[in-house]
């Protein structure tokens, strides 16, 4: 039984109504009709208690518990009546659903309108359209996040198909960062349905404008066709994450894929500054789906390269792969970078070179008597200096140990 604590009032909803209202929810996850399920519940002050079907119980959510979000979205303090019109439709809306709406901007009350919302059922779906597809995109987009969060929840799977199409992306570039974060929660709402024309809609909105949404639901497709559009999103900051995990649920089309972009076979740019991060998402993807011998000559074009997370990667394929002697090569590459490693890359290099001592000793000592021939003397603020000593254990003048 929920039962309300006396006659005490709470700005928006009260705790116990948000019980009964996730209650509601759990109800309809497991039953496709309310008829048959019945909750005990007591609202206000009323005697004995009421018998109510999961309809009844939205309801009495709904009407009993908003009187005081009507009053905070209300700036004159009015009571709004039992209906509102609403022009956009030539007719009128409930009201509890206008409110709940409304409620979707409450810091409070925000979460629990989507609950409620979701318990009116279908007809609160033509509003929720409404609100988002003719809505204005705002700087801050957790309403109308919540907003597609609820049309998810009511399957209303047709008003999520046509948000990529009938609504125009912003031109002021703060609103389209915010209104990123609707499209990808727009995708993720899609995920639910496994078909073909929802995966080619996904595949043309990421196209137009990717966010992590939309990658990872193409991920979720595990699709063959998508593979071209997340090696190039390998590039972007905020979805290389998302791409690089959806690879990893298509291991073999990836290899390949990436072994024929380092032939340059593909569309995937990974030449110049403007792509190191696709060639580190490259080599990362490689190193971790494994690379068989006769690919080695591919990769190991990856040794020349200057950024230090490339050569690591292959150089750990490399000691995998490639013949025992192409190993000294191996090694001078990833000494020929140690001056610019980071410390994670500093202890992963070293890692790599203590699991293969006899040509990384050799390596070294040679590399320490060429810097002590031109005057270097060691210097343990130099990664470089650090790596060398650990594999050759050299002192502070630079004499083997």
């Amino acid at each position: 039984m929920v039962q309300r604590r006396g006659n005490e009032q709470q700005d928006g909803f009260c705790g116990d109504l948000q019980v009964a209202a996730r209650l509601f929810c759990a109800l309809k996850a497991h039953f496709s009709t309310g008829e048959g399920v019945r909750l005990k519940l007591l609202f206000g002050p009323v005697p004995g208690q009421q018998l109510m079907t999961p309809d009844e119980v939205c309801r009495g959510v709904s009407l009993k518990s908003l009187e005081n979000l009507s009053k905070n979205s209300n700036p004159a303090g009015e009571r709004t009546g039992d209906l509102v019109s609403s022009p956009a439709h030539g007719g009128i809306l409930p009201a509890p659903i206008e409110r709940l709406i409304r409620a979707l901007d409450s810091l409070t009350d925000g979460e629990l309108a989507v609950d409620v919302l979701i318990c009116h059922g279908r007809e609160a779906i033509e509003p929720l359209a409404e609100f988002l597809l003719y809505g204005d995109p705002r700087t801050i987009a957790i309403p109308r996040v919540r907003a597609v969060r609820a049309l998810g929840g009511l399957d209303a799977r047709d008003v999520l198909l046509s948000y990529f199409d009938g609504v125009a992306q912003p031109k002021d570039p703060v609103v389209l960062f915010a209104e990123d974060a609707v499209r990808s929660q727009v995708a993720r709402e899609l995920a639910r349905w496994r078909s073909e024309e929802i995966f080619q809609a996904i595949l043309k909105a990421a196209k137009q404008r990717a966010t992590t949404g939309l990658i990872e639901t193409l991920g979720e497709f595990a699709r063959q066709e998508a593979i071209p559009l997340l090696f190039e999103n390998l590039e972007d900051d905020l979805c290389r994450g998302a791409a690089f995990s959806a690879l990893m649920k298509t291991p073999g089309a990836t290899r390949e894929y990436a072994i024929l972009t380092l032939r340059r076979k593909t569309r995937t740019k990974i030449d110049g500054q403007a792509a190191a991060g696709t060639r580190r998402g490259v080599a990362r993807l490689l190193r971790k789906l494994k690379i068989d011998p006769p690919e080695w000559r591919d990769v190991s074009a990856l040794l020349q390269d200057d950024d230090p997370t490339v050569v690591i990667s292959a150089a750990a394929m490399g000691f995998c792969a490639a013949e025992e002697e192409e190993f000294p090569e191996i090694v001078k590459a990833l000494l020929r970078v140690a001056r610019r490693v980071n410390w994670l890359e500093e202890d992963e290099m070293i890692t790599l070179l203590e699991e293969h001592k006899e040509p990384a000793r050799r390596v070294a000592k040679q590399i320490v008597a060429d810097l002590q021939a031109h005057g270097e003397h060691a210097n343990w603020l130099s990664p470089m200096w650090r790596v060398l000593g650990h594999v050759v254990h050299v002192d502070s003048a630079g004499s083997e140990r």
